[in-house]
């Protein structure tokens, strides 16, 4: 057995980052993909760290295919932070809404739950900002603080803070480290998580612009390119002036600039061989994804990126089919004689050679004085 089938991962599974701004059709992309699952009789979970963004699922929910947790409306149940409640679902758990406004963890993950989506990065950047303010957590030099101001309302306390630089380091951490590998040793076969993007200015002199064209993770802070290249798709958002709507999943240059701007690309990423991506792009020519009004548009590129994957992973298979290791014994090395001038190493047990002396040349001797008479 290999040990991909012994850990469970020997099905094919992808876990996506869509961003892009506001109305260029991420929600609506997810939609679709809940739609095609929920034909087949499964289910989604969805995990919002928006405010509002989900209300066109709610007929989802309502319908029993998906399940909704805003996050935000539990950030104050007692004893919870919020961070926590992000890692617990990237392990698996998932948080389940109490009569007394709390909430309990369910460690099982039914059979017919196929996507789990994690709306709003940016949401949840604020969320890993809040938990450092209410913990007070240091990172390197830099404090978060955290003061109370007392509430209008009778008994209450309202709590603020602020947080480093320094955090918005440990906040690329945690993705990187922590929640993206986590995600994606989940076993749903989809996972999906999405952001806003945001130019941002380049403080490591990598960018030709100084600028970086990026995924938000926080406000105002871009996701780090190697953290976003860690997903398996970095899917864009965009639409054009005429109103197309497009995901693209090849990196592109930012359309404000014509011609186009050295260093003003916005990342995207199939994540596939060079030889699957060669006919993803004879599908798919411009490198993006038209999204149609009320089609599966994105759903039908993910079957045939799929389709091309499983195909290529088969003739790998069979060719190597018969595939033995070699049992040649390798050639002995060839002997390199030392030069002259190094001396051997002693053998065990025995005193170093001592080094002959330098050659010495006759002393004359001294001149006789005669004496006095």
């Amino acid at each position: 057995m290999s040990i991909l089938n012994a850990l469970g991962q020997d099905r094919q599974k992808s876990v996506m980052l869509f961003y892009g701004a506001s109305a260029t059709g991420k929600t609506t992309t997810v939609e679709s993909i809940i739609a095609a699952l929920a034909e087949q009789g499964y289910t989604t979970r969805y995990l919002t760290a928006d405010t509002g963004g989900y209300e066109q699922l709610r007929p989802y929910a309502e319908a029993g295919i998906v399940d909704i947790f805003p996050l935000w409306k539990f950030l104050d149940a007692p004893g919870q932070l919020g961070q926590s409640i992000i890692r617990a679902v990237a392990r698996g758990y998932w948080p389940i809404a109490t009569p007394d406004g709390s909430f309990k963890f369910s460690p099982h993950i039914p059979s017919h739950n196929q996507l789990l989506v994690v709306e709003g990065l940016d949401g949840i950047g604020k969320v890993m900002e809040r938990t450092m303010v209410e913990t007070e957590q240091k990172v390197g030099t830099d404090p978060a603080y955290r003061y109370e101001i007392e509430s209008l309302a009778e008994g209450l306390k309202e709590v603020g803070g602020k947080i480093g630089l320094s955090h918005y380091g440990a906040i690329q951490t945690e993705y990187k480290l922590y929640l993206f590998p986590a995600f994606a040793s989940l076993p749903y076969p989809y996972t999906i998580l999405t952001g806003h993007e945001g130019v941002t200015t380049d403080k490591d002199g990598l960018s030709p612009t100084g600028k970086i064209y990026a995924p938000l993770v926080a406000p105002g802070k871009a996701l780090a390119p190697e953290v976003a290249q860690s997903v398996a798709m970095l899917i864009r958002f965009d639409t054009t002036p005429s109103g197309e709507y497009r995901a693209y999943f090849e990196k592109h240059p930012d359309p404000e600039f014509n011609p186009p701007k050295p260093g003003a690309i916005w990342p995207a990423n199939a994540r596939v061989s060079d030889a699957v991506f060669l006919k993803l792009k004879e599908r798919y020519p411009q490198g993006f994804v038209k999204l149609e009004p009320g089609q599966k548009s994105f759903w039908e590129f993910l079957q045939f990126r799929e389709s091309l994957v499983s195909a290529h992973s088969t003739s790998i298979i069979n060719k190597f089919h018969d595939f033995k290791p070699r049992e040649d014994v390798a050639p002995e090395a060839p002997k390199v004689s030392q030069p002259s001038f190094i001396r051997p190493l002693p053998k065990k047990g025995t005193s170093p050679a001592a080094a002959p002396a330098p050659p010495t040349k006759p002393v004359a001797p001294p001149p006789t004085i005669p004496k006095k008479p």
